[in-house]
């Protein structure tokens, strides 16, 4: 059973590897994503929200067919 000290520890360790990784993905001039088994957004880089001209709170959650588009999402297939 862990305590409530380990627990926020874990927590902590947690939030900040989700930090470094956010760091790293949005140095990168890459668009770069984690898209989920159902097609939909997880996470985004910077660059997403500098080419859509939205925030990544607008297109993580939603459906890679919403941002892209049915004609671009049909040529280029699920990612």
């Amino acid at each position: 059973v862990l305590d409530i000290d380990d627990r926020k520890r874990a927590e902590d360790e947690v939030r900040a590897a989700g930090d470094r990784l956010r760091q790293i993905t949005d140095t990168s001039p890459a668009l770069i994503a984690l898209v989920g088994p159902d097609h939909r957004y997880r996470l985004v880089n910077r660059g997403y929200e500098e080419q859509f001209g939205r925030p990544r709170e607008a297109i993580v959650g939603r459906h890679v067919r919403e941002l892209l588009g049915d004609e671009l999402y049909a040529k280029n297939g699920p990612l």
